[in-house]
């Protein structure tokens, strides 16, 4: 369930991508390659509240991804989260 609510946010925010799982509660979600991740991070932190890793944290694949966390949250605030999550709005990023 954890990890549905997460593709339907991920799914409904403009300019992110979400990649199956492959076990475990976090994604690899593919962001713009014109983006570097680093600064990505730090803009969704900024204005969204939401905590990632750049995924190239983890090796050149990971490049132009960011690793979202999932499993972490108690209940009442996994659907607040998602929320904040769905409402990110890359079409306004600049650098």
């Amino acid at each position: 369930m954890r990890g549905e609510l997460c593709k339907k946010a991920i799914d409904s925010a403009n300019g992110l991508e979400w990649r199956e799982v492959q076990g475990g509660f976090f994604s690899l979600v593919k962001t713009p390659d014109n983006i570097d991740s680093y600064v990505l991070a730090d803009y969704l932190i900024d204005k969204y509240r939401i905590a990632t890793i750049p995924g190239d944290a983890f090796g050149n694949k990971g490049k132009h991804h960011l690793r979202f966390s999932f499993g972490c949250l108690d209940d009442n605030d996994l659907q607040p989260a998602m929320k904040a999550l769905a409402s990110v709005d890359l079409s306004d990023f600049s650098l």
